[in-house]
C-alpha cells in the first residue's frame, strides 16, 4: 500500500497473451503529484487526490445494471489522449468472487489494429508475426536475405504454429528451412518444412535449383502454397496416398512439366496450377473417382468444374466439355493463343479471373443457362468487341470486364446486365428482337 498519483505520458501498448495480461507503456511525471494512494486491493486502488484531475466525471454503474452486450471503453494508447472504442461485455460473474467478475472483449478495429502494429514492432528484423485466436503466432512475412531460414519455436514465449501463404514473397530466395528438434508444430526433412507429424508438406524452399523432387510417402496433404514459386522444378513425384492439395499448391512453378495425380487425391483448392505455363504431362488415372483429363482440360467431376486448361496445350480454339456447370478461377490464365471459345448449354458460372488477360480472345458465346460472371473474369481481354449477356445472368462481379477497351455488351431491356452497365458506365446496346419474339 501507499504511493503517489502522478501525471503520465502513455507511449504504447504491450499486447496480452493467453494467461498474461497486456499493459500500457509510458513514463510518470514525478514532478506533477496529484494525490496519494492509501490502499491497493483486489477490488481497486483507493486514495485521495488534492489536485483536480481534469476531464469529465463519469457515473459508476451498479451491479444490477451490468449485463452482457455491446459496450464502450475509454483507453489511452498513445500521446493523443483517451478515446472511445467499441467492446463487448462477454460474461458477468456474480458467483461471489472478488476479482475477474467481468470479461470484456475488444471489438474495435482501430484499437485492435494499433495493438497489432505494436506487436509487429517488437519482432525481429527478418520476420513479422501475426497473433492467432488460439494464442499462437503465424509467420506472416519474411524479409531476410534468403538461404536457410530458421523458424523459431517461440517468440517471446509464444509458440509459432503457422506459416502464411505469402510469407516468403518479399525476402531473398529460400533454399532450405531449419527448426528446433523439439518444435511443437513443425519438422524439417532435407531442408523441406513439414508439420510435426510429417504427414503434411508445409513449404518447399522455392529458391532451390533442383529439377526433380519426390514427396515422402508419409505425406497426405500439400498445404496452401506448398510449392508456390519453385521456378526450377520440372517434375514432382507425388505419394500414392496423397489426399489433398491446398490452394496455390503449385502456383507459378513456371518450369513444371510433369505431374501425376494419385488415385487417392480427393481435394484440390483454388488456383492450384496457376502460372504453370509449361505443364504438359498432367497424368490422371482413367478411373479416378474425382478428377478427369480431357484434352487440355482438368475437370473436377463431383462439382462439374473445369479446374484449368493447360496453357502449353491450349490452342486458338477451345470447345468446352458438355457436362460443365462451372469454369474455375484462373482456368484459362496464360492461354495466350486462345481466340475462340465454344461453351455448351448447362454452364451456370464463370469464376474469378477465368479468362484474365487472354488478349487474343475475340469470340465467345454465353449459353442462356449462364447465371454469374466472377470478378475480373475477362479483364484484359482486349480483342473482345461485342459480347451478348443472357437475360438469365443475375450476377456480374466487380470489374468483370475491366480493361476491355473495345468491348460493347449486348443486353436485354430492363435486364440485370443493363443495370450493371448503367451503374458502372460500361458501353452497351440492346439485343435486337423480332416482334414475335418474347
Amino acid at each position: 500500500d501507499g504511493g503517489a498519483i502522478t501525471a503520465a505520458a502513455v507511449t504504447g501498448v504491450t499486447p496480452g497473451r493467453r494467461g498474461e495480461p497486456g499493459e500500457l507503456c509510458g513514463s510518470p511525471d514525478e514532478s506533477a503529484v496529484l494525490g496519494y494512494i492509501e490502499k491497493n486491493t483486489p477490488q481497486g486502488i483507493f486514495g485521495e487526490c488534492f489536485r483536480p484531475l481534469g476531464g469529465e466525471a463519469l457515473p459508476v454503474a451498479e451491479d444490477r445494471e451490468i449485463h452482457p452486450g455491446e459496450a464502450r471503453i475509454l483507453a489511452t494508447v498513445d500521446g493523443a489522449g483517451p478515446r472511445e472504442y467499441a467492446a463487448e461485455i462477454v460474461r458477468v460473474d456474480r458467483s461471489g468472487g472478488v476479482t475477474r467478475q467481468l470479461t470484456i472483449a475488444v471489438t474495435d478495429p482501430a484499437l485492435l489494429g494499433r495493438v497489432r502494429e505494436e506487436f509487429h514492432r517488437r519482432r525481429g528484423d527478418d520476420f513479422v508475426f501475426e497473433p492467432l485466436d488460439n494464442g499462437t503466432l503465424s509467420l506472416s512475412e519474411y524479409h531476410g536475405r534468403g538461404g536457410t531460414v530458421a523458424i523459431p519455436r517461440f517468440v517471446e514465449r509464444i509458440p509459432v504454429s503457422q506459416v502464411d501463404a505469402d510469407a516468403f514473397a518479399q525476402g531473398g530466395p529460400v533454399t532450405g528451412f531449419d527448426v528446433p528438434a523439439d518444435h511443437p508444430y513443425f519438422s524439417v526433412q532435407d531442408g523441406v518444412l513439414y508439420n510435426r507429424e510429417g504427414n503434411a508438406l508445409v513449404r518447399y524452399p522455392s529458391g532451390r535449383t533442383q529439377e526433380v523432387f519426390e514427396v515422402p510417402a508419409s505425406v497426405r496433404d500439400l498445404r496452401h502454397s506448398a510449392f508456390e514459386g519453385a521456378k526450377n522444378l520440372k517434375t514432382v513425384l507425388l505419394p500414392g496416398e496423397l489426399g489433398g492439395m491446398g490452394s496455390h499448391a503449385f502456383s507459378d512453378c513456371e518450369q513444371l512439366e510433369e505431374l501425376r495425380l494419385p488415385d487417392s487425391l480427393a481435394r484440390m483448392g483454388r488456383s492450384v496450377f496457376r502460372g504453370c505455363v509449361n505443364l504438359k504431362k498432367l497424368e490422371v488415372p482413367k478411373d479416378h473417382p474425382v478428377f478427369r483429363r480431357e484434352g487440355s482440360y482438368l475437370i473436377d467431376l463431383p462439382n462439374r468444374l473445369l479446374v484449368l486448361s493447360l496453357p502449353a496445350l491450349t490452342g486458338e480454339a477451345a470447345e468446352l466439355p458438355q457436362d460443365l456447370l462451372q469454369i474455375g478461377e484462373f482456368a484459362f490464365v496464360h492461354c495466350d493463343r486462345l481466340a475462340k471459345v465454344k461453351i455448351h448449354h448447362g454452364l451456370r458460372s464463370i469464376g474469378r479471373y477465368a479468362f484474365y488477360h487472354c488478349a487474343a480472345l475475340r469470340e465467345i458465346d454465353f449459353p442462356t443457362s449462364l447465371r454469374s460472371i466472377g470478378s475480373r473474369a475477362f479483364s484484359g481481354c482486349t480483342s473482345l468487341h461485342t459480347l451478348r449477356i443472357p437475360e438469365n445472368v443475375t450476377s456480374i462481379e466487380y470489374k468483370a470486364f475491366n480493361n476491355c477497351d473495345r468491348l460493347t455488351l449486348i443486353v436485354g431491356k430492363s435486364s440485370y446486365a443493363e443495370r450493371y452497365c448503367r451503374q458502372f458506365h460500361f458501353p452497351y446496346k440492346h439485343e435486337f428482337r423480332w416482334p414475335w419474339q418474347k
